[in-house]
Parts: C-alpha cells; structure tokens; sequence
C-alpha cells in the first residue's frame, strides 16, 4: 500500500504533462458551463414570459388625460367620443381605470380592443385626435424601461 500511495504517473510526452496539469481546471469549467446554462434557461423564460405578454397587451391602448367619471359606461362612452372622431367603426370591448385615484389628475384608461389591428391603427392616427387627451401604446414593463434608456 505504501508504495501505491507514493508512486506518481510520470508521462513521458509532453503534451501528457501539460494535461495532466490542466486537470485541476476542468471542475471550475464545468461549473461555468453549469451557471450559462443556467443563465440560457433564465433568458429564455424571460423572452417567452415578455412576448406572451407582449400578445396579451396588443389589443390594448393607454388613453391620458381622460376625464373621470363616476361610472365605467361613461368612461367608455367618453372614449367612444373620442376616438370616433378619427374612426367611426371601432369596436371597443371595454374600459378599465389604471392606478389609485388621486386628487391632482386623471387616472390612465385602458382600453381594450377586439383585435390588435385597432389598437395599430389608432396608434398609427393618434397625432389627429385632441390635444387634450392623447393614446399610447399598452407597454409591457420591459419595452418601458428600454424605450426610457434609449431616450437617455
């Protein structure tokens, strides 16, 4: 046993010695190649989890500087209003408020559309509608953040 325990692989080529100095190395590459692909499976739910919500959000428009009203019917009728100045067969679903009242401003109005191509098409016309309230895109978190980077 003793001599087993002391006895060392001499190589007599030295490529063979320069990899069995290298053998130390391959635990860290291997955990490397653990954390990347790792970091692939991270990615990849990210980008899956963004364009499903990208498709969830395509029917939808952010409408500011809407009036408040005290119901939902007039929210949408108002809405009707609106954008039936620019379109006069736009079929609205529904009307929903965005955020916590406050005393200083008009709440965001989501509206909901039957399809994604309305929702394009008044994106596409907003600049003909009123000055005094204007429509926006419904932005998943991560298009708003880089829309606010490229803007710095």
């Amino acid at each position: 046993m003793e001599l087993r325990e002391k006895r060392l692989l001499n190589f007599f080529c030295d490529d063979c010695q320069e990899g069995s100095k290298l053998l130390h190395e391959i635990p860290d590459l291997i955990a490397k190649i653990d954390d990347l692909q790792e970091e692939i499976m991270i990615t990849k739910e990210n980008t899956i989890n963004e364009i499903h919500e990208r498709q969830r959000r395509a029917n939808n428009s952010i409408m500011f500087n809407v009036p408040e009203a005290s119901r939902q019917k007039t929210d949408f009728d108002t809405v009707k209003e609106i954008v039936s100045e620019i379109f006069q067969d736009l079929s609205i679903v529904k009307t929903i408020r965005v955020g916590k009242k406050n005393k200083n401003g008009n709440r965001l109005l989501k509206v909901a559309l039957r399809n994604s191509d309305d929702a394009l098409s008044i994106a596409k016309n907003k600049k003909k509608m009123k000055k005094e309230s204007f429509l926006e895109v419904d932005l998943t978190i991560v298009q708003i953040y880089n829309t606010k980077q490229l803007r710095e």
